[in-house]
Parts: structure tokens; C-alpha cells; sequence
């Protein structure tokens, strides 16, 4: 599964979505990191945070793209989607973090039958040739 996260400006929060990822329960992934020519010091967090961790990444792929301008999040989302290598790609803001569960729960949804995620509900997927939207399935989120 590939985690592809954008990132525009927020060194403030990048730490806390990072760690996010590394927590999960499902080990099975690798990381896409898109920078959208951030003018802070997002990106040195970033490579910071892989040196201290890199023993803990040593069985997963990190990469780090930086946009030599900035595109918008659709541009950074795509560009991505483009590198990403696992059979399902997961999104993630800079700005967010995942419950150590989510990567482990998407993965057991998209083995069952095709599915897309939007926000924290599980939506399933119809036939794209048939025009429809989809259907509610699920709430993913953990119970409070």
C-alpha cells in the first residue's frame, strides 16, 4: 500500500503525521512525501525525522519529491498517484494523522471487494461504467 502525503507549509504538524505512519499496524507500505514548494522548513523536518528513524523505515520505501514550484494540492496529489508503487494508495494531509489501525482496516476493506476511502467512511465502489456514485458503508473511525 502506498501513503501519499502532500505537503504544503506545515512544518508545524508534518512531525505528527509522519509518526503516524510509522505506527501502523499494517507494515506493508511504502511513503510518498510531496513537498508543493514549501517555503518554510517543512522539508528539513522531514529528512530529519528519516535519519532518526531509519532504522525503523529499513523495510519500507520513503520518497521525497520537492516541486521546484508550487502546483496546488491536485498537481501534488497527481504527481503522487504517478509515483506510487503499491496496489492501493492511501491519502493523507500533512497536517492529519492516522489512528495506528487505518492502514490495517483499508487494506482488509480493499482485499474484500474494490473500494475508495473518502475522509473517515468507508465508501464502496460501484461498477465506474455504470455512472453511480457509490454507496456508504462504514465508519472507520474508532469508537470514542
Amino acid at each position: 500500500m502506498s501513503v501519499v502525503i502532500t505537503n504544503y507549509n506545515r512544518g508545524d504538524f508534518v512531525l505528527e503525521c509522519l509518526n503516524s505512519i510509522l505506527s501502523q499496524t499494517y507494515q506493508k507500505w511504502e511513503m510518498i512525501f510531496i513537498d508543493d514548494a514549501s517555503t518554510d522548513d517543512s522539508v528539513a523536518i522531514v529528512y530529519e525525522w528519516l535519519q532518526r528513524n531509519e532504522a525503523s523505515l529499513r523495510d519500507h520505501q520513503v520518497v521525497i519529491h520537492q516541486l521546484p514550484r508550487n502546483i496546488g494540492f491536485a498537481g501534488a496529489i497527481n504527481m503522487g498517484f504517478y509515483l506510487a508503487k503499491g496496489e492501493y494508495i492511501a491519502v493523507q494531509d500533512s497536517d492529519d494523522y492516522s489512528h495506528p489501525l487505518r492502514l490495517e482496516r483499508e487494506g482488509i476493506a480493499f482485499a474484500m471487494e474494490r473500494f475508495c476511502f473518502a475522509g473517515d467512511c468507508l465508501i464502496k465502489s460501484a461498477d465506474l461504467r455504470d455512472g453511480s456514485m457509490g454507496q456508504r458503508i462504514t465508519n472507520l473511525s474508532p469508537k470514542a
